[in-house]
């Protein structure tokens, strides 16, 4: 395990050791050592024990153990590919909201320059950014080039590599672009937007990798916002039903899916935005990533399917990579994409093609996890407001610490 510089100063403190000792007992589902508690929480010491135990009253799994042998790979292959000049001047470019020269591209997309070029131009035109303030071309080419890095010997590397700069095109670019006629695309014209931006040979994959749940239920925000309705339960299916399949051939059998997983869900009150957010969620675990692993190891699947599944394993690692830019939010539902992507890959990888990959990018998920707990549970200063924020941690990402049973 690679740890990140914030990790390596946090596991320096002399509180680090303690804050460890007591996350280590309630995922254990164990009261702390008392002496431990009163090191670290001083004079709260008793208020802190109570909601220690309040908190183990709650029924959890068997805890995930610690792979202390996990695989550095990826984070290698990122690290390796950083030292390389050809990608060093393309991120530089792309850094500074400039389409690379083609000479360098071709390094590593060779006949699929133009698809990926064309790519980086209409993002950086559109003004793509990531919460961080950065170019999103920046993420699309480092996981295309450290998958490079980890496949160069493969001689379909630069349809791969393409496939991966590509990745997210169509769910990012789609409603933002315009056709000839200066419409905007939209999942109507969903096939005539492929044939126009991406090469045939590599539309298959690229849909794979893409969520077009996601883009379904952003859809159908769009549509109930200017109707000036609420983004709820009722308003969501009535507005799915009325649609015409048959002018949404390429997206009826994802519209069904997304009416049938909200139809089969309970609903609470709640605002438009978390409802939504609730919804893509529920989308992605129960419908994007089975499907796309369960795809990826069918018998009618390419024989290296699995490394387009790699991609997306990449694609996780990079935005775990990046969390420290992120908002709680985005932290917690990118490590817990990590694991449950991870291990359902396992459970389906029955020659472990991509094992080292997913123990990887698990471990990585599962440190962070812990670190982004502990380094509440080592504040002096309003020391219960933050003991009590650790553990809605623990409980939001349930799923990483535990092994659901």
């Amino acid at each position: 395990m690679r740890y990140t510089d914030e990790i390596s100063t946090l596991r320096k403190s002399p509180k680090y050791k303690y804050a460890k000792i007591i996350l280590e007992s309630l995922l254990n589902r164990e009261i702390p050592d008392e002496r431990v508690i009163k090191k670290l929480y001083k004079k709260s010491y008793k208020k802190i024990i109570s909601f220690c135990e309040h908190f183990l009253q709650e029924k959890y799994g068997v805890p995930r153990v610690h792979d202390i042998s996990a695989p550095t790979l990826i984070s290698d292959a990122r690290l390796d590919i950083a030292k390389n000049k050809n990608f060093q001047i393309i991120h530089h470019d792309l850094l500074d909201f400039k389409v690379p020269e083609k000479k360098y591209l071709e390094k590593f997309f060779g006949i699929y320059t133009d698809a990926v070029e064309r790519s980086y131009t209409l993002f950086i035109q559109q003004k793509k950014i990531r919460k961080s303030g950065i170019s999103m071309t920046c993420h699309h080419n480092r996981v295309a080039c450290t998958f490079y890095e980890l496949n160069k010997d493969n001689p379909e590397i630069k349809w791969y590599a393409s496939v991966a700069a590509l990745h997210d095109f169509i769910e990012d670019l789609m409603y933002t672009l315009k056709d000839e006629h200066g419409n905007r695309y939209t999942i109507e014209n969903y096939q005539e937007f492929l044939d126009r931006m991406i090469p045939k040979d590599l539309q298959e994959p690229v849909k794979l990798l893409t969520n077009h749940y996601d883009m379904i239920l952003k859809y159908v925000d769009y549509h109930l916002d200017k109707r000036g309705k609420r983004f709820n339960k009722d308003n969501v299916i009535e507005f799915l039903k009325m649609l015409d399949y048959q002018a949404y051939t390429e997206m009826k059998d994802f519209i069904i899916k997304t009416i049938n997983v909200i139809e089969n869900s309970p609903y609470e009150e709640t605002s438009s935005k978390d409802y939504l957010e609730d919804m893509k969620w529920k989308c992605y675990t129960e419908l994007y990533i089975p499907e796309l692993v369960n795809m990826s190891y069918s018998d009618n699947a390419h024989h290296n399917a699995h490394l387009v599944l790699l991609v997306k394993i990449i694609d996780l690692s990079d935005n775990n990579h990046g969390l420290d830019s992120m908002d709680q939010n985005s932290k917690i539902k990118n490590i817990r994409k990590s694991v449950i992507t991870s291990d359902l890959i396992e459970s389906l990888d029955k020659n472990r093609l991509l094992s080292n990959y997913t123990r990887e990018i698990r471990e990585d998920a599962l440190v962070k996890a812990e670190h982004f707990v502990l380094k509440d549970l080592m504040h002096e200063e309003s020391c219960q407001d933050f003991f009590v924020d650790a553990l809605v941690k623990i409980r939001k990402m349930r799923d990483v610490f535990y092994i659901q049973e």
